[in-house]
């Protein structure tokens, strides 16, 4: 395990203080308090012990100073908590931190840049860097540390913070220009009045705010407090600006005022509040955003609603314009939208740089995909002429310039795929759902709203992807259909919404058209391996999209994929340890008819279907193989993220090769027991054993009747499992195949015990170890250990079930499977109860519930609970057998587990803990554990709790046979959801 790195900050610049992992650790004592002022204004430096001892005690030092140090420094390391900070390195100590973590260096540092962007004309660059410089500050430093070393260096800290508090107030007066905060600069005057650069900014301020005569007294109080004072006159650069003042040197004309000149729209800019935050955050640290995706996104809309924050927020001094590339064909006419923008003289990109100058200002060029290499050479040239200008592009594709960044736009929220997650009101909050709404009001103003429109208007917005473009055309329709009619449409792809609104741009009149529009920028290689990737359901990694969609020879499928993802035309994920791609769905279902309608050859899409069904069968062969393994939960996880592929996967293989669709059914039985997806399985099993009638296979055939009789009998459907199961043991048979012989036999024997015949499960598992040992099964053997042990005790034979139990404990652990480790314990537990040991049976239970806890399934963990609730009540702790059994109702309610075998035995445990206190509501849960029961078709010894006739017998009791009678009846039509949400809250207190 990767040893943890406690974050540190160590703070100076006030009373000393020091956070580790974010929490503030307490140093007592002066001389503690010194030395690690001392070795954190040397971080990572080693400081000799004997200069450590003259630079705390300086020539006080007494004579036992090294060890005392010694001392001091032990009982520092366990203040801070964490001994590592301080390391021992020969004959002196060093404190291994970065100065990163110190924040009288992230002061110098940001004061540093700060001045440096001010001296550079990035004023706004400079203001941010100073803020941050002083933010560093929380009162006078080292305020609480005796150490005259540290003294001195805290004079020199202040000086700096001085300084820097003037470089603020000198970038701020430049980027306010006639709108100058005099009443800061006044203060400042008064607190530094020896310093002729703030006498400077002040006389500069009000010069520029229109108040010459107050600008001249200013200069002369400043020449009396110098002359008064220190015997001085003014300093060459007061008395030049003095002269400027009395000539109205147009040299000291302030400087122009930030204008915003954004275009205006007809509609409402409706949700992205998070995405404009982050463009105008990425705007304060580059110089050129790139805002890439398909038409349609939203990259104009957002472009203009991030630079309106941006311009708010001070990131630029100088205003917003806005250029649009849209209407331009001709390279040589670029610039003549930045000129208009600008108001610049002539249309040419020298008369362009020449109106940006060193002005910092936010230029947006809009549709830069028109026209893309000769923008980038424009936009590169500007960015190498006007070092203060900040430029925001939309385009499809990126620029390429160096130093761009670029971001690729997000489709808009949509709701949850949960229909009932939401009410209306919260539904309506979500942003492609706000957007739909208020489009739609616009094409239908009497447009009213309904809880019935819930699941329509999620569906639509879910359908589009949250692609604005789509959800703005598919509202426009709202004018002649209602929501349920536009849900349906997209339902069955009827066809896509195109718009009715004349001025829309011809690229955004229909999803087709915008996809198309972006589409004829890629090269064709690139085109071909997006229809290709249209095969995937879901994210795919790296390895899939190679495997599935290489053959290309142009190019590698990364560098096209790369090519694919910076267009924005494919979504990329990297936040995890292997990246994944997808497509929305709009641009999966129109990229194949978009690609054609330019012209490429075929992307020949049948055989890239045919590797895709490979591909994923091959997932599932190589996860099934780890199924009851300890590899077992990694394996199902691989299926969960690859359902909807591996599903499409199987269709294909039905329809194309059905040997494949056979094979993979038998690889999925496990997955679909696990999942508890019986009926999905069946139906698979059913249509593979159909499409393979004249599939020569026996294995394979055997393989799937083996797992839709083992699906059968979870699903409590007995007479199906001993059908489909018969069959395939005498195919198994027939090949000789002892190993399949073995499993299958395995499976009839348990159709048997959960049909009550405990002899014939009994002689069949028999069978079972016999084989499972001569073909050196550990695993079975082990496993038939255990159902052996089970049908011993159902047989009224304890000691031999405890024997058999107490071999497949050892064997298993042996194994290290810790599935069949928990099942153990459970059946040694029910085995101990048997015999009256209620204190061990709680004790094995414990242990099951702490390896399920560790490795179970879901199902096994709330299971755990239930029968920890058992064992608890059995010796008398009931309010611990309450908790578990919340626990386990929310368990079954989380998971949709009301089928599982053990919730009739759950339902009984809480009918005996309320029997006392409460028997009618007893006999209703004894009455409806008995409906399920029948329900599920489960067997009448399952899952029922040891006491179940004495229970029952007081309950009956306590009613009369007559009230017993109804509640029972009464009982029986409840529905197992909500009684198990009442019992978790009651239980649960």
């Amino acid at each position: 395990m990767a040893q943890h790195t406690p974050r540190v900050d160590i703070r100076l610049l006030g009373p000393l203080e020091v956070a580790v992992d974010g929490q503030l650790r307490q140093i007592n004592g002066a001389v503690r308090r010194s030395v690690l002022v001392l070795l954190a204004l040397h971080p990572g430096a080693v400081l000799d012990t004997q200069r450590l001892v003259d630079l705390v005690w300086a020539a006080a030092a007494p004579a036992t100073a090294v060890n005392t140090l010694r001392v001091h420094i032990s009982q520092l390391r366990r203040a801070l908590g964490a001994a590592e900070l301080i390391e021992h390195v020969g004959t002196g100590y060093r404190l291994a931190l970065a100065p990163e973590c110190i924040d009288v260096y992230r002061f110098e540092g940001q004061a540093r840049t700060g001045r440096e962007r001010l001296t550079n004309g990035d004023t706004a660059g400079a203001v941010r860097s100073l803020r941050a410089a002083l933010e560093q500050w929380r009162g006078s430093a080292l305020a609480d540390v005796a150490c005259e070393p540290a003294t001195h260096e805290a004079q020199r800290w202040q000086q700096l913070r001085d300084e820097a508090r003037i470089d603020l107030a000198d970038a701020e007066l430049t980027r306010a220009g006639a709108e100058a905060d005099l009443a800061e600069l006044m203060a400042l005057a008064a607190e530094r009045p020896f310093d002729e650069r703030v006498w400077a900014l002040l006389i500069k301020a009000e010069y520029w705010l229109g108040r010459q005569a107050d600008a001249l007294a200013t200069y002369q109080r400043a020449s009396t407090v110098l002359a008064d004072e220190l015997g001085l006159v003014p300093g060459p650069a007061l008395r030049a600006l003095q002269k400027q003042i009395l000539t109205q040197d147009p040299a000291l004309d302030p400087p122009p005022a930030g204008e915003v000149e954004l275009p205006a729209f007809p509609t409402t800019f409706v949700g992205r509040g998070e995405h404009v935050k982050v463009v105008a955050e990425l705007l304060v640290e580059h110089r050129l955003v790139t805002l890439t995706g398909l038409g349609g996104i939203g990259k104009t809309r957002l472009a203009v609603a991030a630079a309106t924050t941006a311009t708010t927020a001070g990131t630029v001094a100088h205003g917003a314009v806005f250029a649009s590339f849209e209407r331009i064909s001709d390279p040589a006419l670029l610039p003549a939208p930045l000129a208009e923008a600008l108001g610049a003289r002539r249309p040419t990109l020298a008369e362009v740089i020449t109106a940006i100058g060193n002005r910092e200002i936010l230029i947006i060029l809009d549709n830069c995909e028109q026209l893309v290499e000769p923008v980038a050479d424009l936009v590169a040239a500007v960015m190498r002429a006007c070092p203060a200008v900040k430029l925001l592009a939309t385009s499809r594709i990126p620029l390429s310039v160096t130093g761009e960044c670029a971001w690729a736009v997000p489709p808009l929220e949509t709701p949850p795929p949960d229909p009932d997650s939401n009410t209306l009101t919260e539904l309506l909050a979500v942003e492609a759902v706000a957007l739909f709404v208020e489009r739609a009001r616009q094409a239908c103003p009497s447009l009213a709203l309904t809880p019935a429109d819930q699941g329509d208007l999620a569906e639509v917005v879910r359908l589009l992807a949250g692609f604005p473009l789509g959800i703005e055309l598919a509202a426009a329709q709202c004018s002649v259909l209602a929501i349920g009619d536009v849900a349906e449409r997209l339902r069955t792809a009827a066809q896509a919404p195109t718009t009715p609104e004349r001025d829309r741009p011809q690229r955004h009149h229909s999803m087709d058209a915008a996809l198309a529009g972006s589409l004829q920028l890629l090269p064709p290689a690139a085109r071909t391996l997006l229809v290709r990737m249209t095969v995937f359901h879901q994210p795919a990694g790296l390895a899939a999209v190679e495997q599935v969609c290489g053959g290309l020879e142009t190019a590698d499928v990364l560098d096209l994929l790369g090519t694919l993802v910076r267009a924005a035309v494919v979504n990329a994920d990297l936040t995890g340890q292997r990246a994944s791609y997808w497509l929305l769905s709009p641009v999966r279902q129109a990229a194949a008819a978009a690609v054609g309608r330019l012209g490429d050859e075929p992307a020949d899409v049948a055989a890239t279907a045919a590797r895709h069904a490979g591909y994923f069968a091959d997932l599932v062969r190589d996860a099934a193989q780890s199924v009851g393994g300890p590899e077992e939960p990694a394996a199902l996880a691989r299926v969960d993220g690859a359902l909807a592929d591996v599903r499409a996967a199987l269709e294909y293989s039905v329809a194309h090769e059905p040997l494949r669709a056979m094979q993979m059914v038998g690889g999925l039985g496990g997955y679909w027991l696990r999942r508890r997806l019986h009926a999905e399985g069946r139906r698979w099993a059913h249509r593979a054993l159909t499409a393979g009638q004249a599939v020569p296979d026996q294995a394979a055939r055997a393989a799937v009747l083996h797992v839709a009789g083992s699906l059968a009998f979870d699903d409590g459907d007995r007479p199906a499992a001993e059908e489909s199961l018969t069959a395939a043991l005498a195919i198994w048979r027939q090949l000789d195949d002892g190993r399949a012989t073995g499993r299958t036999l395995n499976n009839l024997a348990g159709v048997a015990s959960d049909s009550g015949d405990h002899d014939r499960a009994y002689r069949l598992w028999q069978q079972v170890l016999e084989i499972f040992t001569e073909v050196r099964d550990e695993l079975g053997v082990a496993s038939t250990r255990t159902n052996l042990g089970i049908a011993a005790e159902k047989l009224g034979l304890p000691d031999e079930a405890a024997a058999h139990l107490a071999a497949a404990l050892t064997a298993t652990r042996a194994l290290g499977n810790r599935g069949l480790e928990a099942r153990v314990l459970e059946r040694l537990a029910i085995v101990a109860a048997t015999q009256g040991d209620h204190q061990r049976a709680k004790a094995l239970s414990r242990a099951m519930h702490e390896v399920c806890r560790e490795a179970g399934t879901p199902e096994q963990r709330w299971r755990s609970h239930w029968t920890l609730a058992m064992r608890h009540r059995a010796v008398g702790e009931t309010a611990d057998a309450r908790r578990h059994l919340a626990a386990a109702a929310r368990g079954v309610i989380d998971g949709a587990m009301f089928d599982a075998w053990w919730v009739v035995g759950l339902l009984q445990t809480a009918a005996a803990l309320v029997a006392t206190d409460q028997p009618a509501r007893a006999a209703r849960l004894l009455g409806l554990a008995d409906a399920h029961r029948r329900r599920h078709r489960h067997d009448t010894g399952q899952a029922t709790i040891d006491d179940l006739a004495t229970v029952s017998q007081a309950v009956r009791d306590a009613l009369g046979d007559a009230a017993w009678a109804e509640e029972l009846t009464v009982g029986e039509v409840a529905a197992v959801a909500a009684v198990l949400v009442e019992l978790a809250r009651e239980f649960d207190r």
